[in-house]
């Protein structure tokens, strides 16, 4: 899989897209890292245009041998300035994106086979651009909780904080993000877990556990384990798939 950066314009918005051609896979491990993806499915007779969901749980996703796969990632709680439905009825699922999003699905699906993976990103850049054009985005009160997100604050700090009460953000999350605050919270502190146990060779469990703001490597487990489905001691042995790495993390 190739990762290619958006626009600088669309970061806000759109975390990478990324491109696998002619896979030879029939599977592909799909992690939780709190995103929505739109993706294209291109073979060399068809083609068709798929929402993933966030999900909750590690999930292998089927491949067809010889489709070229184009996929926009976008950026936690930022999919739903481009579609059109509520982000919980995607939560570990996958629709056709028509009539939920309007890009020239036929002209960019048309152009996977025969363009550069650069000319690739900047046809999405372009389409992107001009559905954002036509509708401002508006920012509220999950965008601020998201950037008390990134900027490390506790989950109960950001409820405290939201101006709307607990039980309102905790609905707009679902609505717009797919998941909760405390899910979306799990997701990346996992994520940046596993990061650190690859990138850390020499530090005991207990104290990456601590140090990544688990209450004991108990904790750490059990999080390790449904989220990504492997104990961190099997993470860092073998270094699990761990894709889209560090792109949630924004």
């Amino acid at each position: 899989m190739l990762l290619l950066p958006s626009v600088h314009f669309l970061r806000p918005w759109v975390s990478h897209y990324w491109i696998s051609h002619s896979v030879t896979a029939d599977s592909y491990p799909v992690l939780p890292d709190g995103c929505v993806d739109l993706v294209f499915a291109v073979s060399a007779t068809h083609w068709q245009v798929l929402l993933y969901g966030t999900s909750t749980a590690p999930c292998p996703l089927a491949l067809d041998a010889g489709t070229t796969y184009l996929g926009v990632c976008f950026a936690p709680g930022q999919a739903r300035h481009l579609l059109d439905l509520p982000l919980d009825n995607l939560t570990d699922a996958a629709l056709p994106a028509a009539g939920h999003v309007c890009l020239p699905f036929e002209a960019l699906a048309e152009a996977v086979h025969r363009e550069s993976p650069a000319q690739l990103a900047a046809r999405l850049d372009q389409a992107l651009m001009q559905q954002l054009a036509g509708c401002p985005v508006q920012e509220g009160h999950v965008d601020k909780a998201l950037a008390g997100l990134r900027q490390g604050l506790a989950v109960q700090t950001l409820l405290a904080d939201s101006g709307v009460g607990a039980r309102q953000l905790q609905r707009l999350f679902r609505e717009q993000v797919g998941v909760s605050l405390q899910t979306l919270a799990s997701i990346r502190r996992v994520r940046r877990l596993a990061r650190w146990l690859i990138a850390d060779q020499q530090r005991s469990l207990a104290d990456i556990a601590l140090a990544v703001g688990y209450t004991d490597q108990s904790h750490m487990n059990r999080a390790c384990r449904q989220l990504l489905g492997v104990t961190p001691a099997t993470l860092r042995r073998d270094h699990v798939a761990f894709v889209q790495a560090g792109q949630a993390a924004r």
